[in-house]
């Protein structure tokens, strides 16, 4: 019997509907050990006209506990080049998006016209390569989205999902990423 697309990835549902009008949004981290690239999906719902724009970033870690960890930045290895946003609904059309890189941080912006609406971001695990912390360099095996609050704007409700691929174990049941 051939393998399925399940068997072949690892499909990890990130978060559930939720409001990032009043609270940060961030998905577990994630063991990229096993796993040749992540892929996220962030869906957005209908965001209020007078919701203040929220970018999306990456986080890097050395372990699950985050507890050793970093924001991608300009000063890292890596660089967060990959970002997609589909059109308008129903769009099958993706667009690559200019990542800033003048602030601390790399990052994708999200506007309060970008309801409806998602992005697509991507992590390849060959690329992530060290950061520093506590002036101690470390492998950045691990990583997560990130979403900060967009402040005190109208509604805007986002959902996230991550797909693992050139899973190291291919089999029924992949092994956990989120442990």
């Amino acid at each position: 019997m051939d393998i399925c697309f399940a068997e072949e990835t690892k499909i990890i549902n990130m978060q559930a509907p939720v409001a990032i009008s009043a609270a940060a949004m961030t998905t577990e981290w994630i063991s990229m050990k096993n796993a040749q690239r992540a892929t996220w999906f962030l869906s957005l719902g209908v965001l209020h006209s007078s919701f203040d724009d929220a970018t999306i970033s990456i986080n890097v870690a050395n372990d699950a506990s985050g507890t050793k960890s970093a924001t991608l930045s300009a000063n890292m290895d890596f660089v967060l080049e990959n970002v997609w946003k589909s059109g308008v609904l129903p769009s099958d059309t993706l667009t690559k998006q200019t990542v800033s890189t003048s602030g601390s941080i790399d990052s994708v912006a999200i506007a309060s016209t970008d309801d409806g609406r998602i992005f697509v971001i991507e992590v390849e695990a060959s690329k992530l390569g060290t950061f520093s912390s506590s002036s101690t360099t470390y492998d950045a095996d691990y990583v997560r989205l990130a979403i900060p609050s967009a402040g005190v704007g109208g509604a805007a409700l986002v959902s996230c999902f991550c797909i693992l691929t050139g899973l190291r174990y291919k089999e029924d049941s992949p092994p956990t990423s989120i442990t």
